[in-house]
């Protein structure tokens, strides 16, 4: 696993009140496995791992664009022609690739594929890894799923009255500024209770989700409300396989 060879590395400090390592990762099913969320769960070395993309992951994947993986396949067929060709012209008897030679094929292509740094370069741009932007949100199939309407004018209009309103008012002292100041406090302490509420809520609606969802995958942990795969993914993980391991005993 990439990430234990970076730890064995040292790359990131480990210290009791240290910032720990975050990493983004698109919504492939390798993210849920057990291993997978443990080891980064370990407090001996936890990771902040987040689905940037639960669904087209493949958009996402700098490994699937034309530039990599389309140019693989074409270097790939061009090399195993020329293998074969060499033979040919060698007279050897029944010219075909043998297992000890994939590697040469696969070296040849690679090279001309996967290892060109331009290409990369450009797949990670437009794919919106690095500059990190919103490219995905441009694809034709997923901006047909965009169901957001955004707001007219004359709701802008209206909501921006109250605000010039309360401009022209004077808060700043007298009893009308301890009035304001007494409401406001109120307010606040109210707030923040109800956010607090609001988020126990939300969190126990998240694992419920979670539980009750056939497959465990980036979409049903985006679906619940989270995207960060921490010890609540781990421990309903956990559950599941508890679960599929005694049906599988009976």
């Amino acid at each position: 696993m990439f990430l234990e060879k970076m730890d064995s590395l040292n790359l990131f400090p480990r210290t009791e009140d240290g910032v720990k390592p975050f990493l983004l990762l698109d919504g492939h099913g390798s993210r849920l496995e057990l291993p997978f969320l443990k080891y980064i769960n370990d407090p001996l070395h936890e990771w902040v791992v987040c689905i940037g993309v639960p669904y087209g992951t493949s958009y996402w994947q700098v490994g699937d664009s034309a530039e990599q993986n389309g140019s693989y396949k074409m270097a790939l067929a061009k090399s195993k022609r020329e293998l074969v060709m060499k033979k040919q012209r060698s007279c050897i008897n029944n010219p075909r690739i043998d297992t000890h030679e994939i590697m040469l094929v696969v070296r040849s292509a690679w090279n001309n594929s996967f290892a060109r740094v331009e290409y990369n370069q450009k797949a990670i741009a437009v794919r919106g890894w690095n500059p990190l932007t919103r490219n995905l949100l441009d694809h034709p199939e997923i901006a047909s799923s965009n169901t957001e309407q955004m707001p007219d004018e004359e709701s802008d209009r209206q909501e921006s009255l109250p605000v010039s309103v309360a401009a022209s008012l004077n808060f700043s002292n007298g009893l009308a500024h301890t009035c304001i100041s007494d409401i406001i406090q109120n307010i606040d302490l109210e707030a923040v209770r109800e956010q607090i509420r609001a988020n126990q809520d939300e969190g126990r609606q998240a694992l419920e989700k979670l539980t009750e969802a056939k497959r465990l995958s980036a979409g049903t942990v985006f679906k619940s409300g989270r995207v960060y795969l921490g010890p609540d993914v781990l421990q309903v993980q956990i559950e599941r396989k508890k679960s599929e391991m005694k049906k599988k005993r009976k």
